[in-house]
Order: C-alpha cells, then sequence, then structure tokens
C-alpha cells in the first residue's frame, strides 16, 4: 500500500466527519454507478463523498479494489470542485466528458492502469489547479491544449508511455509549480518556452528520449530548486545560465551526451546539495568555484572526460557526504585538504591517472564508509591513519603502485559485512604458500572472487581500451564508462607491488589476506574488504560493453 495514499485517507476521514450533507437529488446517480451501489442510495452518506446544498462537491475514492472504467455521466456534476480517484484499479480510458466540470479545481487520477490519450477537452477546466495522470499507461502525445490552463499549479503526467514532443504550450502556464513528465517516451527537445514558468519549483523531465541542447532559457527559473532531466539524448554544452538558478537544490542531468567543460558559474548555486553529471562527456578541468558550495551534499562527476587536478576547494564543503569522479582522465596528486570533510561517507576517486601518495589526512574521515582509490598511479606506502576509518564498509587500493608494508593498523578496520570468496591461482601453490610468508612477489595471477560487487562494474579480460560503456534502461540506452578485469567481481589483490618486513610477518600481508580465504560458504566476515595486490598491466582494465 502506497504511504502516500495512507497519508491521504488519514486527513480525508477527518474532513468527511465534518464536511457531510444529507442529500444530492438526481447528482447521486453517476456517483453510484462509479462506487457501485443501487441507483437508489444517498452517495452524500458515502465515505468520501461529500456535498453542499444539494449538489455532490467532493470525491475520493480510495483503494477501490473493483476494477471498472471512470463514468463519463461524472459530467453530470455542475458543482464538482475535487475529484480523485487515485491509488485504485480503474482502467479504461479518461472520458473526455470530464472537460466539462467548469468548476473543478483538483483531478487525481494517478496510481491507476488507465490506458488510451489525454483527452484534449481537459484544457477546458479554466479552474483546475491540480492534474495528476501519473502511473498510469496512458499513451499518445500530450495534448497542447493543456496550455490553456492558467491556474494550473501542479501537473504530473510522469509513468506513462506518453510519446511525441512537449508541447511548447506549457510555457504558458504561468501559475505552475510542479512539471514531471518523467518516465515516458517523449522525444524532441526541450521547448525554451519551459524557460517562462517562473512559479516552476520543480521540474522533472528524466528518463525520456528527448535530444537536442539544454535550453539556456532554464536559467530564468528563479524559483526552481529541483532540475532533474538525467537518463535522456540531450547533447550540446551545458549553459552556464544555469548558473542564475539561486534557489536550486539538485540538478541531476547524468546519462546523457553532454560535451564541454562545466561551466564556472555553477559556484553561484548556493542553495545545491545535489549535483549529478555523472554519464556524459564533459571535457576540461573540475572548476574550483564549486568549493563555493556550503549546502554541497552529493557530487558525482563520474564516467566522462575530466582532466587536470581534483580542486584542494573541494575540502571546503563541509556539508559533502559523497564525491565520485572515477572514471575520467583526471591527474596530479589527491589534495590533502579532502581530509577536513567530517561528513564524508564516499569518496571513489577510482580509474584516474593520479599519482603521488596517499594523503594521511584520509585518515581524519571518520564517517567514510567507502574508499575506492584503485586503478590510478598512486606510489609510496600505505598511510596507518587510514586505521582510524572506524566506519568503513570497504578500502580499495588495487591497481596502483604502493610499495612497502601493509599498515597493522588497518587490522582493527571491523564492520559486518558478509563476504564469501575463494583464492585462485593459476599457478602453482607455492603462491598461496607465498602468502602465508607475506609476500606479494610476481603473482600476477594471483586474484579473489567473491560476490561483494559495486554497482553495475562488469569484468572482463579484453586488452582493448575503451573509455565507454552501454548500459540500457526502460526507455532508451544511455553511455556509461565502466571499468572490466578477468572476468572477477571487483575483490582482485593485485596491481600492487606490497612487500612486508618479516620483523611485522603476523601485522602484514598475511593477517589482510587470511580475510578472504574463505571459501564460498557465505559466512560473515567481521572485517572489511581490503583489496591491495600485486602490479599487473592496465591494458586489461578498461573495455567498451553493451548491456
Amino acid at each position: 500500500m502506497n504511504i502516500y495514499c495512507i497519508f491521504l485517507i488519514l486527513i480525508l476521514e477527518i474532513q468527511f466527519i465534518y464536511g457531510q450533507t444529507t442529500s444530492a437529488d438526481g447528482e447521486c446517480n453517476p456517483v453510484n454507478k462509479l462506487i457501485g451501489k443501487p441507483q437508489t442510495n444517498n452517495c452524500c452518506q458515502e465515505r468520501y463523498i461529500e456535498c453542499e446544498n444539494g449538489h455532490v462537491t467532493k470525491i475520493y475514492l480510495l483503494f477501490n479494489t473493483r476494477s471498472g472504467s471512470i463514468p463519463p455521466e461524472l459530467r453530470n456534476l455542475p458543482k464538482l470542485v475535487s475529484l480523485n480517484l487515485f491509488c485504485n484499479n480503474l482502467s479504461g480510458s479518461i472520458p473526455p466528458e470530464l472537460g466539462n466540470l467548469s468548476n473543478l479545481v483538483s483531478l487525481n487520477l494517478f496510481l491507476n492502469n488507465l490506458s488510451g490519450s489525454i483527452p484534449p477537452e481537459l484544457g477546458n477546466l479554466s479552474n483546475l489547479k491540480e492534474l495528476q495522470l501519473d502511473s498510469n499507461n496512458l499513451s499518445g502525445s500530450i495534448p497542447p491544449e493543456l496550455g490553456n490552463l492558467s491556474n494550473l499549479e501542479n501537473l504530473r503526467l510522469d509513468g506513462n508511455n506518453l510519446s511525441g514532443s512537449i508541447p511548447p504550450e506549457l510555457g504558458n502556464l504561468s501559475n505552475l509549480k510542479e512539471l514531471k513528465l518523467d518516465g515516458n517516451n517523449l522525444s524532441g527537445s526541450i521547448p525554451p518556452e519551459l524557460g517562462n514558468l517562473s512559479n516552476l519549483k520543480e521540474l522533472k523531465l528524466d528518463g525520456n528520449n528527448l535530444s537536442g541542447s539544454i535550453p539556456p532559457e532554464l536559467g530564468n527559473l528563479s524559483n526552481l530548486k529541483e532540475l532533474t532531466i538525467n537518463r535522456n539524448n540531450l547533447s550540446g554544452s551545458f549553459p552556464p545560465e544555469l548558473g542564475n538558478l539561486s534557489n536550486l537544490e539538485k540538478l541531476k542531468l547524468f546519462g546523457n551526451n553532454l560535451s564541454g567543460s562545466i561551466p564556472s558559474e555553477l559556484g553561484n548555486l548556493s542553495n545545491l546539495k545535489e549535483l549529478d553529471l555523472s554519464i556524459n562527456n564533459l571535457s576540461g578541468s573540475i572548476p574550483s568555484e564549486l568549493g563555493n558550495l556550503s549546502n554541497f551534499e552529493i557530487l558525482n562527476l563520474f564516467s566522462n572526460n575530466l582532466s587536470g587536478s581534483i580542486p584542494p576547494e573541494l575540502g571546503n564543503l563541509s556539508s559533502l557526504k559523497s564525491l565520485d569522479l572515477s572514471i575520467n582522465n583526471l591527474s596530479g596528486s589527491i589534495p590533502s585538504e579532502l581530509g577536513n570533510l567530517s561528513n564524508f561517507e564516499i569518496l571513489w576517486l577510482k580509474n584516474n591517472t593520479l599519482s603521488g601518495s596517499i594523503p594521511p589526512e584520509l585518515g581524519n574521515l571518520s564517517s567514510l564508509k567507502s574508499l575506492r582509490l584503485d586503478g590510478n598511479n598512486l606510489s609510496g606506502s600505505i598511510p596507518p591513519e587510514l586505521g582510524n576509518l572506524s566506519n568503513l564498509k570497504s578500502l580499495w587500493l588495487n591497481n596502483n603502485n604502493l610499495s612497502g608494508p601493509i599498515p597493522p593498523e588497518l587490522r582493527i578496520l571491523q564492520n559486518t559485512e558478509i563476504l564469501s570468496g575463494e583464492i585462485e591461482t593459476t599457478q602453482d601453490k607455492s603462491i598461496e604458500k607465498n602468502i602465508e610468508k607475506d609476500s606479494y612477489n610476481n603473482k600476477d595471477d594471483l586474484k579473489i572472487d567473491g560476490n561483494f560487487k559495486k554497482g553495475n562494474d562488469v569484468l572482463s579480460n579484453d586488452s582493448n581500451v575503451n573509455s565507454d560503456k552501454t548500459i540500457s534502461n526502460s526507455n532508451d540506452q544511455f553511455k556509461k564508462k565502466g571499468i572490466m578485469d578477468n572476468n572477477d567481481d571487483d575483490h582482485n589483490i593485485n596491481n600492487n607491488n606490497m612487500t612486508t618486513s618479516s620483523t611485522n610477518s603476523n601485522n602484514s600481508i598475511s593477517s589482510v589476506s587470511k580475510l578472504y580465504r574463505r571459501r564460498r560458504t557465505g559466512m560473515a566476515v567481521n572485517h572489511t574488504p581490503i583489496l591491495l595486490g600485486v602490479r599487473r598491466p592496465k591494458s586489461s582494465v578498461y573495455k567498451k560493453v553493451e548491456m
């Protein structure tokens, strides 16, 4: 049962206790047909039917388990203000006769099995403030007549099978606060007329087949708090005008074909909490101005072509919880300033060309749960300060040039992660014996198979290097870059030059590797997965695949 619907029921129970009147002669016939009662039934005595002065004014029919269609006779309710039939099993088409309900303010039909097209006659409902037809099986195009609804504040058509283009007439809805068209099959470009919706607070167009560029006119939406256009086929550059959206809290454009650089103007979005530009073709450097966004909580830029160094100014983002810059061309060292981010939970910098040592300041990230630095050119030793990360659940350091002893401090990292795995070799058993002797020399084929898998990473042994992979969703395919390596899960202990001193043999690599020396029995291992290992050529790391 939808929790949103349950909440509404509680409110409506209170409303109808005090809102009912005795009779609505002549108007109960279509209502009784809707609720499956005899024509002689006094509908005003029914729960969720409200009458005033002999007229039916509000219908709230929720969780009706009966199937059936919406009676077109509802057009004979001239004083009807609210028609709310959401969270039912209603089927069939939306009657065009509903367009005759000139006093209707709220029409909510979401979460049903309605099919067919949206009647253009709904554009006659001049007093309508709320139109919610989401989560049905509606098809066809969006009627441009909906642009006539000058009082409309909420328009939700998401989660259907609507096709065709977005009507530019929707730009006439000057009072609109919420526009949700996501999860359909809409195509064509985004109308620049949407930039006229000065009262709009939420615009969701994700999960369609929209193409073309992002209209710079969207930068005029001064009241906008959420803009999500992810998982489409948008191209072109990122409009710097979006930096004018001073009230914006969420900006999600991932899974498109956007190119060019990230505008420094985004540093003006002082209320921004989440920015997701991942899985595009963005290039250039990460703007240091992003370090001005003190309310930032999530920053995802993975799977692009970004280059240059990681701005140390990101260390100013005191509210940041998640930073994913993986699968780019970032170089230089990891800024020690990232160790200032006390709220950090996820730090993923995997598969770049980062060099230098691992900053010991990362050991200050007391809230950190996942740290991925694998697939870079990091060198030097592992800082013992990482042993301070008491909340860490996964630590990935493989595919680097790390050397020196394994800090005994890493042994204190514990959690309740479930891990089952086994050591496999393509060489003789002496490799396994050498591990017990705390040596990681020349074991190029050593790997660990496990079931602790992250995200959609797909592993392969193809030596061809490519930068992208393609994954599909319910509407289309969009580009995603990924890593592949030897047809394993991500439990490889490889591609480093780790050794340990004989004086610390009990606290070094054998104590770490033994965490993984479990057969596939599904047992719980109360330790953090730590991926280290020996060096292997990086030519087998990247590949483009179709999924």
